[in-house]
Protein backbone atom coordinates (compact mmCIF):
# COMPACT_ATOMS: atom_id res chain seq x y z
CA UNK A 1 0.00 0.00 0.00
CA UNK A 2 1.36 3.33 -1.14
CA UNK A 3 2.50 5.53 2.32
CA UNK A 4 1.94 9.25 1.95
CA UNK A 5 3.52 11.21 5.10
CA UNK A 6 3.08 14.65 5.77
CA UNK A 7 4.73 16.53 9.29
CA UNK A 8 1.35 17.99 9.81
CA UNK A 9 -1.88 19.02 7.97
CA UNK A 10 -5.50 20.11 9.05
CA UNK A 11 -7.04 16.60 8.15
CA UNK A 12 -5.63 13.07 6.83
CA UNK A 13 -9.36 12.54 5.38
CA UNK A 14 -9.29 15.93 4.14
CA UNK A 15 -5.76 15.32 2.45
CA UNK A 16 -6.87 12.09 1.42
CA UNK A 17 -10.19 13.00 -0.70
CA UNK A 18 -8.22 15.30 -2.35
CA UNK A 19 -5.66 12.49 -3.40
CA UNK A 20 -8.71 10.35 -4.72
CA UNK A 21 -8.24 11.18 -8.47
CA UNK A 22 -4.74 10.56 -8.18
CA UNK A 23 -4.52 7.46 -7.91
CA UNK A 24 -6.09 3.97 -8.43
CA UNK A 25 -5.03 1.77 -6.01
CA UNK A 26 -4.97 1.98 -2.09
CA UNK A 27 -3.22 3.88 -0.39
CA UNK A 28 -2.41 5.67 3.05
CA UNK A 29 -2.00 9.14 4.43
CA UNK A 30 -0.63 9.71 7.56
CA UNK A 31 0.50 12.82 9.71
CA UNK A 32 2.75 13.53 13.23
CA UNK A 33 -0.44 16.23 13.87
CA UNK A 34 -3.44 17.73 12.54
CA UNK A 35 -4.57 21.09 12.72
CA UNK A 36 -8.49 20.28 12.35
CA UNK A 37 -8.47 16.80 13.12
CA UNK A 38 -12.06 15.49 12.08
CA UNK A 39 -14.64 13.66 14.40
CA UNK A 40 -18.14 12.50 14.29
CA UNK A 41 -20.66 14.61 13.52
CA UNK A 42 -18.50 17.69 12.62
CA UNK A 43 -16.73 17.52 16.08
CA UNK A 44 -12.61 17.27 16.69
CA UNK A 45 -10.33 15.21 17.00
CA UNK A 46 -7.46 16.60 19.10
CA UNK A 47 -4.62 15.25 17.74
CA UNK A 48 -0.85 17.07 19.17
CA UNK A 49 2.57 16.26 17.57
CA UNK A 50 4.12 12.86 18.06
CA UNK A 51 1.57 12.18 20.25
CA UNK A 52 -0.58 9.75 18.28
CA UNK A 53 -1.50 8.05 15.08
CA UNK A 54 -2.98 9.97 12.46
CA UNK A 55 -4.14 8.18 9.42
CA UNK A 56 -6.70 7.80 6.42
CA UNK A 57 -6.81 4.32 4.55
CA UNK A 58 -8.42 5.27 0.86
CA UNK A 59 -9.84 2.13 -0.48
CA UNK A 60 -11.28 1.80 -3.94
CA UNK A 61 -13.46 -1.58 -4.18
CA UNK A 62 -16.78 -0.59 -4.45
CA UNK A 63 -18.75 -0.99 -1.02
CA UNK A 64 -22.57 -1.38 -1.00
CA UNK A 65 -23.86 1.83 0.91
CA UNK A 66 -25.65 -0.74 3.43
CA UNK A 67 -22.78 -2.31 4.46
CA UNK A 68 -20.48 1.27 5.28
CA UNK A 69 -20.85 1.70 9.16
CA UNK A 70 -20.05 -2.42 9.17
CA UNK A 71 -16.68 -1.05 8.09
CA UNK A 72 -16.29 1.15 10.66
CA UNK A 73 -17.37 -1.03 13.48
CA UNK A 74 -14.93 -3.90 12.34
CA UNK A 75 -11.70 -1.77 12.34
CA UNK A 76 -13.07 -0.55 15.96
CA UNK A 77 -12.90 -3.84 16.67
CA UNK A 78 -9.62 -5.31 14.92
CA UNK A 79 -8.14 -2.11 16.38
CA UNK A 80 -9.49 -3.07 19.39
CA UNK A 81 -8.23 -6.43 19.96
CA UNK A 82 -4.56 -5.77 18.38
CA UNK A 83 -4.34 -3.43 21.33
CA UNK A 84 -5.63 -5.99 23.47
CA UNK A 85 -3.27 -8.37 22.76
CA UNK A 86 -0.55 -6.37 22.26
CA UNK A 87 -0.20 -4.47 25.29
CA UNK A 88 -2.07 -6.72 27.35
CA UNK A 89 -4.80 -3.60 28.01
CA UNK A 90 -8.49 -4.51 28.12
CA UNK A 91 -10.47 -1.73 25.78
CA UNK A 92 -13.83 -2.19 24.56
CA UNK A 93 -15.54 -0.73 21.15
CA UNK A 94 -18.16 2.00 21.69
CA UNK A 95 -20.82 1.63 18.68
CA UNK A 96 -20.14 2.36 16.20
CA UNK A 97 -16.64 4.40 16.23
CA UNK A 98 -15.07 4.86 19.14
CA UNK A 99 -12.52 2.61 21.18
CA UNK A 100 -12.45 3.26 25.41
CA UNK A 101 -10.69 1.90 28.14
CA UNK A 102 -11.75 2.78 31.59
CA UNK A 103 -14.45 4.75 30.51
CA UNK A 104 -11.99 7.40 28.30
CA UNK A 105 -11.53 7.43 24.31
CA UNK A 106 -8.51 6.35 23.36
CA UNK A 107 -9.31 5.84 19.50
CA UNK A 108 -11.64 7.46 17.33
CA UNK A 109 -12.59 6.15 13.84
CA UNK A 110 -14.70 7.66 10.99
CA UNK A 111 -15.67 6.35 7.48
CA UNK A 112 -15.96 8.70 5.02
CA UNK A 113 -17.61 8.30 1.10
CA UNK A 114 -15.62 10.44 -1.66
CA UNK A 115 -16.79 10.49 -5.29
CA UNK A 116 -20.30 9.68 -6.89
CA UNK A 117 -22.79 6.93 -5.82
CA UNK A 118 -23.04 4.62 -8.18
CA UNK A 119 -24.99 1.48 -8.64
CA UNK A 120 -25.48 1.60 -4.73
CA UNK A 121 -21.96 1.18 -4.03
CA UNK A 122 -19.15 4.01 -2.86
CA UNK A 123 -16.80 4.42 -5.92
CA UNK A 124 -14.37 5.05 -2.52
CA UNK A 125 -13.91 5.37 1.06
CA UNK A 126 -11.94 7.15 3.78
CA UNK A 127 -11.46 5.55 7.20
CA UNK A 128 -9.68 8.25 9.29
CA UNK A 129 -8.09 6.48 12.32
CA UNK A 130 -6.94 8.77 15.27
CA UNK A 131 -5.33 6.52 17.84
CA UNK A 132 -3.78 8.20 21.31
CA UNK A 133 -0.18 6.42 21.90
CA UNK A 134 1.48 8.90 24.18
CA UNK A 135 -0.35 11.04 27.12
CA UNK A 136 -0.85 14.46 26.25
CA UNK A 137 -0.43 17.30 28.93
CA UNK A 138 -1.64 19.82 27.10
CA UNK A 139 -5.31 18.98 26.52
CA UNK A 140 -8.33 21.87 25.42
CA UNK A 141 -10.65 21.79 28.55
CA UNK A 142 -13.79 20.16 26.98
CA UNK A 143 -11.85 16.79 26.46
CA UNK A 144 -9.40 16.33 29.66
CA UNK A 145 -12.16 14.16 31.71
CA UNK A 146 -12.92 11.74 28.64
CA UNK A 147 -9.15 11.65 27.26
CA UNK A 148 -6.78 8.83 27.54
CA UNK A 149 -3.75 7.57 25.81
CA UNK A 150 -1.95 4.27 25.36
CA UNK A 151 0.79 5.38 27.33
CA UNK A 152 -1.13 5.42 30.56
CA UNK A 153 -2.49 2.24 30.39
CA UNK A 154 0.87 0.19 29.69
CA UNK A 155 4.63 -0.13 30.72
CA UNK A 156 5.12 -1.51 27.31
CA UNK A 157 7.61 0.71 24.52
CA UNK A 158 5.31 2.25 22.15
CA UNK A 159 6.62 2.31 18.86
CA UNK A 160 4.28 3.99 16.55
CA UNK A 161 5.74 3.05 13.65
CA UNK A 162 5.31 0.07 14.70
CA UNK A 163 1.64 0.05 15.47
CA UNK A 164 0.99 1.33 12.38
CA UNK A 165 2.64 -1.43 10.25
CA UNK A 166 0.52 -3.82 12.67
CA UNK A 167 -2.50 -2.21 12.21
CA UNK A 168 -2.11 -2.44 8.35
CA UNK A 169 -1.63 -5.25 8.05
CA UNK A 170 -4.57 -6.64 10.57
CA UNK A 171 -6.76 -4.37 8.87
CA UNK A 172 -8.26 -6.86 6.17
CA UNK A 173 -8.81 -3.84 3.77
Amino acid sequence: MKHIYLEFCESTNAVAKSLIERYQEPFCVRTSYQTKGKGTMGKSFHSPKDKGLYMSLVLYEGVNIENIHDITLNCAHIISQYLNDTYKIETYVKAPNDIYIEGKKLCGILTESSLSVNENTYDAIIIGIGLNLIKDTNLPSDITSIYTALSEHTTQEIHLNQVLEDLLYALPY
